[in-house]
């Protein structure tokens, strides 16, 4: 019989009187895995658990069994394998018994996605349903995968019916029910529910199919899976490792064939996706928003700008012969130059925004703001390279006086590192690549370079001690840096979460670091609490739990200080709501905020309906998002007496605004269009700005909003805290509603 896996394997008690026995496995077969033995006391029953469970990777064991009067059985597992159930009726010394692992029936076959392409790395289980369940331990769990080209195998099977579970990453589990028969060809092509793939072409502004090409693709909007596997859209979430995890687990690629061919997915019906492909030469296309069941996407890759130029020393008009210009864009691309003219001569990609060309003992040379999108060639002209100037010292601790080492030291140039442009572009880091960044020695000492002199700075970091600014000084050479050493043990942030009344439980703590835009990691103690050794500055604390969410603390953190917070859980609140008008494929999201701050969030939206628990009281807004980039927000408030809410979310829009924005350049950013509802009730939506500035964003309300022009960090899924503002402007959409922004306007 197959035993289905319920909960880990019990181990057998300490002290218990136990001996030994001997074995040997054989097989009819030549699979090499591991088997799995579990000694059962007493009669085995539905969800029994093991008295212990040991792994076997020899063809000899020996097994500890308790000296009971209790029957004692055996179970035998293995992959591929029927499994093994037998009495120990022997007990004697140097007794020995033999498990003939048999091969049994074997069910075959091709896993298919919906639109019929075979599937690879499908994870299967499969349980016997006339069996008996038994507790095995995780490790023991029987699992197989389809390979590369969609086939898989399962041996081990008998007479009898069984369930199959398919797992996929970006689409729901399924199971299939099938029956296993002696003497017949046990073999069955499963065809997923809702799998589709994403199909299409790199070729270039000719239409010859391009080799090679990187296909890179992003989930829009992203999905994860929640603790119980379900898929959910992506939203705001507090914690920056899930968040990050999430965003790497969303984002993938591939290759193009000799054909130019390129295939990604399975994903759900509908799943957006956000599609660019790029090659070696520095041709590249900007982001397409595509949808999973499209077979016939084209990206195009752009024709290549020829750049000419002469680089040369500054100070003596001498040609120099060995540089690299380093292209900064959709592409981030490096021409290593070798001529004795100081010649450019390079192919880059007409979407690049900078520039940077560094030869060794020079300071780098930047041009930002490049506009190549019309042009054949680029002519850069002259350029002059100053000399960089070396600079040496000793770094030591200013109390002690003897030499750090390890302490990392950088040159920066202020003026680099602003001016943001008017749709918020990278500006170009100057973050000199050779020779700006360097580590002191055992004896403290440094060399960096080479840095110019003009708006120049060294920065200065170590464990343990306050970072540095030094300004570069044209008369000196050397430089003696003392560092004072932090308070870091006692520099921190000590979270407790409790219940209102006082009883410490489990969650999850939250800090977010407000002047630095992150979230730190943050430790538990063994006394149940949570340590984050910080530095000085702005935090945000709250916690999460199954028993609802705290509010959100506000810590300011001088040197030396120790903030001990306490995060109190209110498991009251209620929310109830409805959700109607999706369209087909269309799933929602559903996130409670206060304030700013996210205090739960859903994508388990059944029939319509979803239900939050543990929210607290006061003033929160519920905001919903779907996957055709839609969004509703309603707002409803809490009290200790009035502990439920409910709302209703309909999406009645039908509307449509499409156009173009005139003198838009497109940058390495995603830049997206959003149109805001005035009107309370209002749909907003958000679409992708295309490379020529055509959008279109569909199921709007009728009525007037704003139509805010920015990267996708700024408008988009979640709110954004950045600094530049988008650009905004207003209109009446009413039915099919044609809008052009000329952004050169005032």
């Amino acid at each position: 019989m197959i035993f289905s896996c319920l909960v880990a394997g019990a181990l057998p008690l300490c002290g218990e009187e136990t001996s030994t026995i001997k074995g040997r496995i054989v097989s009819d077969h030549t699979d090499d895995e591991v088997a799995w033995l579990g000694v059962f006391v007493g009669r085995v029953e539905q969800g029994i658990e093991a008295w212990s469970w040991t792994s076997v990777a020899t063809k000899q064991f020996s097994l500890e069994i308790p000296d009971t009067k209790e029957e004692i059985t055996l179970i035998a597992l293995r992959k591929n394998s029927v499994p093994i159930t037998t009495r120990i009726t022997q007990r004697l010394p140097n007794s020995e018994i033999t498990l003939e692992f048999e091969r049994g029936q074997v069910f075959s076959g091709l896993v298919l996605s919906t639109d019929g392409i075979a599937v690879p790395d499908a994870l299967f289980k499969v349980r016997r349903l006339d069996g008996t369940s038994i507790q095995i331990p995780s490790e023991a769990e029987l699992e197989w995968t389809t390979n590369e080209d969609g086939t898989f195998s399962i041996g081990g099977l008998v007479e009898s019916s069984y369930e199959v579970h398919v797992a996929l990453t970006y689409v729901p589990k399924e199971s299939f029910f099938i029956q296993i028969k002696d003497g017949e060809d046990n073999q069955q092509d499963l065809v997923l529910a809702d799998a589709y793939h994403l199909k299409g072409l790199v070729v270039d502004q000719s239409g010859e199919a391009v080799d090679g090409a990187t296909v890179n693709s992003f989930l829009d909007p992203p999905m994860w899976k929640d603790t119980s596997g379900n898929l959910v859209l992506g939203a705001e979430m507090g914690n920056a490792r899930g968040y990050l995890e999430f965003h790497r687990k969303n984002s993938f690629s591939t290759t193009s064939d000799s054909k130019g061919a390129f295939q990604l997915g399975p994903f759900v019906s509908g799943q957006g996706l956000k599609v660019s492909a790029s090659h070696t030469d520095g041709r590249a296309t900007n982001d397409v928003k595509v949808f999973s069941e499209n077979h016939d996407v084209t990206l195009v890759l752009s024709d290549l700008v020829e750049v000419l130029g002469t680089v040369v020393d500054a100070k003596t008009g001498v040609p120099i012969e060995q540089f690299t210009l380093r292209v900064r864009g959709r592409v981030t691309s490096e021409i290593e130059h070798a001529d004795a003219s100081g010649r450019i001569s390079a192919q880059i990609d007409p979407a690049a925004w900078g520039i940077v060309i560094f030869a060794p003992k020079y300071v780098p040379y930047f041009k930002k703001d490049l506009k190549l999108d019309s042009l054949d060639l680029y002519d850069l002209g002259i350029v002059e390279l100053d000399p960089g100037t070396y600079m040496s010292g000793q770094v030591y601790d200013l109390q002690s006086r003897q030499p750090v080492e390890g302490v990392l030291l950088e040159s920066w140039v202020r003026h680099h590192l602003e001016d943001n442009g008017p749709l918020g572009e990278h500006s170009l880091i100057s973050r000199f690549e050779s020779g700006v960044r360097t580590r002191s020695d055992v004896e403290g000492e440094f060399s960096i370079g080479p840095v110019p002199l003009d708006e120049s700075y060294l920065k200065v970091e170590a464990h343990g001690y306050k970072s540095e600014e030094i300004v570069f000084d044209p008369h000196v050479s050397r430089f003696e840096i003392g560092l004072t050493a932090r308070d870091a043990q006692n520099t921190k942030i000590v979270a407790r979460i409790q219940t209102a009344s006082g009883e410490p439980i489990r969650g999850d703590v939250v800090i977010y670091h407000v002047e630095e835009s992150r979230y730190p990691a943050i430790r538990p103690m063994r006394d149940g609490g949570y340590e984050y050794l910080a530095y000085p500055g702005t935090y945000k604390v709250w916690a999460v739990s199954s028993q609802g969410r705290s509010k959100t603390v506000d810590v300011n953190l001088a040197e030396g200080q120790t903030e001990e917070v306490v995060l109190v859980v209110d498991p009251s609140g209620r929310l109830r709501g409805t959700i109607t008008g999706l369209k087909r494929a269309e799933d929602p999201f559903v996130t409670v905020l206060s304030g700013n701050n996210l205090v739960q969030a859903t994508g388990v939206v059944s029939n319509g309906s979803f239900a939050l628990e543990g929210i607290g009281t006061g003033l929160f807004t519920v905001r919903v998002q779907t996957s055709m980039n839609r969004q509703l927000e309603h707002s409803f408030e809490l009290y200790k007496d009035i502990e439920e809410a409910f709302v209703e979310i309909a999406f009645e829009g039908n509307s449509r605004l499409h156009g173009k924005v005139t003198s838009f350049i497109s940058r390495d950013r995603n830049s997206q269009i959003r149109a805001i509802g005035k009107e309370k009730g209002s749909i907003s939506g958000w679409g992708d700005l295309l490379d020529d500035g055509s959008f279109e964003i569909r199921g709007l309300s009728d009525g007037e909003y704003w139509i805010e022009i920015g990267d996708e960090r700024e408008i988009g899924i979640s709110s954004s805290n950045e600094e530049s503002e988008p650009v905004r402007y207003e209109a009446v959409v009413v039915g099919d509603t044609e809008l052009t922004i000329d952004l050169a306007s005032p």
